[in-house]
């Protein structure tokens, strides 16, 4: 985890590997489950992130970069929302607030895109791996879907107003693009 247990030796070998096989790109879960790094309040406000976090993500996308693999960088999970994570009523209380929703952007999606939009390897950012769960699973909050399309929109809209780098949104199961 970025601001946790990181392990810079790891993620070279990690690029080096996916090199080797003839790869060019990762996608790569920035926070797992929200249990660190990320600061976030028990009402939900969103604050930043710790030092460790962004050096541990400098060392990350610098590796990327020395390696020449493009990071699809995933910001947050469903497992944040998860009723077994530590802080989980925290970001159910985000994502039910405008207020703590724009804390979050501005707090943590603004200065992430500000700090690497010009590293030419992050070439997306996923607002949110397999969302759709959040929605349909009472242990993640069983969350409206209005709330979650604010989310996504307010996190796509911030990352375009500072930058060209693309949005794009993890789905669970094809099944979630159609009727």
């Amino acid at each position: 985890d970025f601001g946790g247990n990181y392990i810079s030796s790891w993620w070279d070998a990690e690029f080096q590997k996916i090199k080797a096989a003839g790869g060019n790109s990762t996608r790569i879960w920035i926070s797992c489950n929200g249990k660190v790094g990320l600061l976030i309040a028990s009402d939900g406000t969103v604050t930043g992130a710790t030092a460790a976090f962004w050096s541990n993500l400098d060392d990350m996308f610098r590796l990327a970069q020395k390696n020449k693999i493009y990071i699809k960088a995933t910001l947050i999970s469903f497992d944040h929302f998860k009723n077994s994570h530590a802080n989980y009523q925290r970001w159910r209380n985000m994502v039910l607030s405008d207020e703590k929703v724009t804390s979050f952007v501005d707090n943590y999606v603004v200065p992430f895109t500000n700090r690497y939009k010009d590293n030419p390897y992050l070439w997306a950012i996923d607002v949110c791996n397999e969302i759709e769960w959040v929605n349909q699973d009472a242990a993640m909050g069983s969350i409206a879907w209005n709330r979650l399309q604010y989310l996504v929109a307010r996190v796509a809209s911030a990352v375009h107003d500072n930058s060209k780098v693309l949005v794009t949104l993890g789905s669970a199961a094809i099944k979630w693009n159609s009727d």
